[in-house]
């Protein structure tokens, strides 16, 4: 662990959030089309950069013991980077997690007359739902799981997670369904508030094709376009877990690394 915790380390972390981030959302914008020219893919690219530094001051911020401050910072910065794929503005919406579904909220920055890469029009107000999560929603209470505001972090509580005796680490994270024991230390939310943050950073990066644009007419929209329904799956997050599944052994996993290097201060190395 203390080989995690150097700042050279941290200093990995920082560039991989930043320049990741920003290449990735310059590739969903040239995917969805809210990159049209060089113009578009400069400010992509330099608002992808800013909202990986935003993603990683909330992971750090997390890892220090304010996990809300963290998880409010990766809401702001999850939607200045889905934004920034776009051509509404990098302020554009605002999108709110409330369990398995997105409430998308345009602000008044929004780019008047510019249309959106990413869901093909700018809607004053949009519904999204994850398929994903609504199973989980629906399993994990008949598993015993109780929904919780835990140092305000929404997360389902349960009595056991089944880790092995003497395992203090008491909680799991898939995609954005946060699990964590009722007895857990803080650190155990620390950790896992990094890994739903990592989830929603890779959302927000990831490429989609909502349901209303495969299918014509399956969007249930009203007033012109200025409310909106769809559903879209976080399908890169299985993606990403096949891969390290198959590449590499659980710690030695980036998202693992990432959040055991930032889940408490740094301590100083020493003989």
């Amino acid at each position: 662990m203390a080989a995690l915790e150097t700042p050279a380390v941290r200093r990995r972390i920082a560039a991989v959030n930043v320049g990741g981030t920003a290449a990735l959302v310059l590739g969903r914008g040239v995917l969805e089309g809210g990159v049209r020219d060089a113009g578009d893919g400069a400010e992509a690219l330099a608002w992808g950069a800013a909202a990986g530094a935003a993603f990683y001051g909330a992971k750090v911020a997390a890892g220090r013991g304010r996990p809300a401050l963290g998880y409010g910072v990766a809401i702001l910065a999850a939607s200045v980077a889905e934004n920034a794929a776009g051509r509404a503005g990098p302020f554009s919406h605002l999108r709110v997690p409330l369990g398995p579904i997105d409430l998308r909220l345009r602000t008044p920055f929004a780019r008047a007359g510019r249309r959106s890469g990413v869901r093909g029009g700018v809607e004053d107000v949009a519904f999204e739902l994850d398929p994903l999560a609504l199973v989980a929603s629906v399993a994990v209470p008949l598993s015993g799981g109780r929904p919780r505001l835990r140092r305000g972090v929404p997360v389902w509580e349960l009595d056991d997670l089944g880790g092995r005796p003497g395992y203090t680490r008491r909680g799991r994270t898939m995609g954005r369904t946060v699990l964590v024991e009722a007895d857990a230390a803080p650190l155990v939310l620390a950790h896992e508030t990094i890994h739903r943050i990592q989830g929603m950073q890779t959302a927000a990066v990831t490429p989609f094709g909502t349901l209303g644009a495969i299918v014509p007419g399956a969007r249930a929209t009203a007033a012109g376009g200025a409310v909106a329904a769809d559903v879209r799956a976080e399908w890169f997050y299985g993606v990403q877990v096949a891969l390290w599944l198959s590449l590499a052994d659980y710690l030695d996993r980036w998202p693992e690394v990432e959040a055991r290097a930032l889940d408490e201060p740094p301590r100083e190395s020493g003989p």
